[in-house]
């Protein structure tokens, strides 16, 4: 599964859009321990993409029956890269405002957490996030999973991860 409200996978660029649409998804109990799932508020996945200068109001969700590590959910893009190759994504002058809420969550962007980590270098620079953070493991203001480079972000947003010894949560990463 991947969702987002602009598009499911991009490989393209996105510039001054926005995304006010609350996007929610429940109750999915199947663990598809192959693949994971990412929503993201405009992308749910992207490679070698741009985005620019976009704005995400909506408050983006997904949440399962059982604690699901599989799932990642952004503000802007759910999850960057996988195994399929290179991906040197760059997300930039972009911000934040919903509240996002899944296994891995970031206010801006996630990695596929069943990444080649070695080729995915994402770039973020010059994006804010100030929506709520709420996550199982990997959680940030920012990027809850990251690799890459993040420059003169700010998070303004609370960040919370589970309290069940497993989750990490950071103000940025």
């Amino acid at each position: 599964l991947s969702f987002g409200s602009i598009c499911n996978i991009l490989y393209g660029e996105i510039n001054t859009c926005s995304n006010k649409v609350n996007i929610k998804i429940t109750n999915r109990t199947d663990d598809n321990s192959d693949y994971s799932e990412t929503v993201g508020g405009f992308v749910g996945r992207c490679y070698d993409s741009k985005i620019l200068n976009s704005y995400n109001y909506g408050n983006v969700s997904y949440t399962t029956s059982a604690l699901n590590y599989n799932v990642n959910v952004g503000g802007i893009v759910g999850s960057l890269g996988d195994s399929w190759g290179d991906d040197n994504t760059i997300i930039e002058s972009c911000q934040n405002y919903g509240v996002i809420e899944g296994g891995n969550a970031g206010g801006i962007a996630n990695i596929d957490n069943r990444s080649d980590y070695a080729s995915v270098w994402p770039s973020i620079f010059d994006c804010v996030n100030k929506g709520e953070i709420k996550g199982v493991d990997s959680v940030g203001g920012i990027m809850g999973f990251a690799l890459g480079d993040i420059r003169n972000c700010i998070n303004d947003g609370n960040v919370t991860a589970a309290d069940d010894g497993m989750g990490i949560a950071g103000g940025i990463c």
